[in-house]
């Protein structure tokens, strides 16, 4: 009996308690974060923006003020490109609005750097084509390259190469061998192969795969 007595007593110190103060949310979390819906819409702006075709998803990790009614939030979008997922990290900030329960944007997404998460398996294949320097051009590059093994560890890919462009001079390189990768400031792996009169530019893409230039000097 003395047990139920005092666990009454302690029952109704907690209602008085949040009766005196005004809150009646005994129990309920003051944690709130807004919701996808609102993020949603900002990823499909970033998305159409960029003519992004490939399929995305997107995360978000929210950091929510309670006496401020502030939620900051970063936004992670990960597209799924064929050759590499792309990351696309931003950050803005909604407020709480109690009176109506509704969120408004306090901060526009300010998106941050993107990185490219590649795929060396899919590289694993032949990659060929010809295309025109100007639309209508005689000018032209042309090349097949079949990648035998692309190690991102070790900054390597050995490849079987064959490349021609016709532009003011005629270049042409074939052979194979073990090539050192460098990254661009965008993400993108690109390497050179010695040709004739000249070294051709291989670029990795994370939606195409690889292409190759030669700057007409």
């Amino acid at each position: 009996m003395k047990k139920w007595i005092a666990l009454i007593m302690v029952i109704t110190t907690v209602f008085l308690f949040a009766a005196c103060t005004g809150d009646t949310s005994v129990g309920e979390s003051k944690v709130k974060k807004v919701p996808d819906a609102y993020l949603k819409l900002d990823v499909e702006d970033y998305i159409y923006e960029n003519e992004i075709s490939d399929s995305y998803t997107f995360t978000s990790v929210h950091n929510y003020d309670a006496d401020s009614g502030l939620d900051q939030v970063t936004i992670e979008i990960r597209v799924a490109h064929l050759y590499a997922d792309e990351v696309i990290t931003g950050t803005c900030a909604y407020r709480y609005n109690k009176s109506d329960d509704t969120w408004s944007k306090a901060q526009t997404v300010r998106w941050g750097e993107m990185s490219l998460e590649y795929k060396p398996n899919k590289f694993l294949k032949t990659f060929e084509n010809r295309y025109p320097i100007i639309e209508g051009s005689s000018k032209f590059i042309e090349f097949e390259i079949t990648v035998q093994e692309l190690n991102l560890e070790a900054g390597t890919i050995m490849c079987q190469y064959y490349a021609l462009s016709v532009q003011s001079k005629v270049c042409e390189a074939r052979g194979s061998g073990t090539f050192s990768l460098d990254r661009t400031g965008s993400g993108e792996y690109v390497f050179t192969i010695p040709g004739d009169k000249g070294e051709f530019s291989v670029w990795l893409y994370a939606d195409t795969g690889i292409h190759v230039y030669m700057w007409d000097y």
